[in-house]
């Protein structure tokens, strides 16, 4: 059993790393290259679900109900410093095996990146029963803890200074990058994580995104847009957004083609970007832009008010 301080204990097996506090009570072996540590059947389950999943899972076993709220609170801390991708919380602990329910579940987490709840009545149903006789009732709670989502806004205008506040609030975490200083500074944008200045060209051979990344070309200039779309659609980001009209974006579009950009690289761009509520002002603009990627985050299909443009 790994001890925390102020008396409290829990069961825990974790396929990350050490938590202040805890003790490693057992080494079970390597996953993918991370230790899984448990003296429980719980150990397997992380384990399982390690393999289908990827990324690190940690399970937190035996939760009295006074000390529930005050465990799950630091399982959440702790994924989301070490990036888990899944936390499952065991509120009371009985016999049988449930690794296939758990496995389950935790693939719909995944691909929903909505949380499940699981309960199983061991007394009752002898199905679950494979050799152990403790009985009693499991409940699972499966969550995917998300890495915060990362908005790279290119171009620091009246428009991307809206995008960028309005996404700040909406709980992104904003970079900001222009060639200019005089727009791309802290005062114009006090929200944002950072603020590059530099030349668009320079700036994306350091910019890395990931698949939490969303890029938004609202620069000053259809070849900038253009040089920053060439680098964009050759990355992870799960969304990417320009701005312009129909007319400007099927140009882009061709030049880049003739450059050797496959067409179906453009797939996955919204351009023009944002859904269609009659915006104007940069302000509703910017609204209609945040929506979007709101939309695209939380994988609610918006076909029918986008904007985008499809050479179809």
């Amino acid at each position: 059993m790994a001890q925390m301080g102020a008396g409290l204990s829990h069961s825990m097996v974790t396929t990350a790393f050490d938590i202040d506090g805890y003790e490693v009570v057992r080494n079970l072996g390597v996953v993918r290259g991370i230790v899984v540590r448990s003296r429980s059947i719980f150990g397997t389950i992380g384990a399982g679900l390690q393999t289908i999943v990827g990324g690190n899972i940690t399970i937190l076993t035996d939760l009295c109900e006074q000390t529930r709220q005050h465990a799950y609170d630091l399982l959440v801390q702790h994924a989301n410093q070490m990036g888990a991708n899944a936390v499952i919380g065991f509120r009371y602990v009985g016999g049988g095996c449930v690794e296939a329910e758990v496995w389950q579940a935790a693939r719909e987490v995944m691909e929903s990146e909505k949380p499940k709840s699981l309960s199983f009545n061991l007394n009752n149903n002898p199905s679950y029963d494979t050799g152990l006789v403790c009985g009693g009732t499991l409940e699972v709670f499966v969550e995917p803890i998300l890495p915060i989502s990362e908005l790279l806004l290119f171009g620091a205008g009246h428009v991307a200074q809206s995008v960028a506040n309005i996404a700040s609030l909406a709980g992104f975490e904003v970079t900001v990058v222009d060639d200019r200083e005089a727009y791309a500074n802290r005062e114009r944008f006090p929200s944002a994580m950072e603020v590059l200045v530099n030349e668009f060209d320079a700036a994306v051979k350091k910019i890395e995104p990931r698949e939490n990344s969303y890029i938004v070309i609202v620069t000053r200039g259809h070849r900038d847009d253009m040089r920053i779309l060439r680098w964009a659609v050759t990355t992870r980001a799960r969304y990417i957004g320009m701005i312009g009209s129909r007319r400007k974006v099927a140009t882009i579009y061709k030049e880049l083609e003739k450059e050797g950009v496959p067409a179906s690289s453009f797939e996955c761009v919204n351009a023009p970007v944002g859904l269609e509520i009659g915006a104007v002002t940069p302000e509703e603009i910017a609204v209609a832009i945040v929506a979007e990627m709101i939309a695209c985050k939380r994988k609610v299909d918006v076909a029918g008010t986008s904007k985008r443009w499809t050479n179809s």
